[in-house]
């Protein structure tokens, strides 16, 4: 019944999208609670080597190729001050704190997308 009412509707104002909506909608629902539809998305592969690697060259990067954005943004930020810091301070130690952060957020972009593809995989 809505479909008809949706079609007759969309004969009175043929250049409605959001009547074109309703009638997807209501569609895809009648055929969902027939099972004729199902709606499966396939996540999205991680590679944790790649994952691993950004964020060894530069902390952050690794974060968000994952998606994990706010992390990306907190890695990149520590990363360009502990570089910068030895140029402008003459603290050239801070070059080894730049390393191992790097190696930190290495560590944790690789298991991240470990994880990530252990879930996609149903593993």
């Amino acid at each position: 019944e809505a479909i008809s009412f949706y079609k007759s509707a969309k004969v009175s104002n043929p250049s409605s999208d959001e009547v074109d909506k309703k009638i997807g909608k209501t569609a895809l629902r009648i055929a969902e609670e027939r099972g004729e539809f199902e709606l499966k998305t396939v996540p999205i592969q991680k590679f944790p080597e790649v994952s691993g690697l950004l964020s060894l060259l530069f902390a952050g990067l690794g974060q968000f190729y994952n998606g994990d954005i706010g992390k990306g943004i907190a890695g990149v930020l520590l990363s360009t001050l502990f570089l910068a810091v030895p140029f402008i301070f003459k603290q050239p130690w801070f070059i080894l704190l730049w390393v191992f952060l790097n190696f930190g957020f290495a560590l944790e972009a690789y298991h991240t997308a470990k994880r990530m593809t252990k879930k996609g995989n149903g593993s």
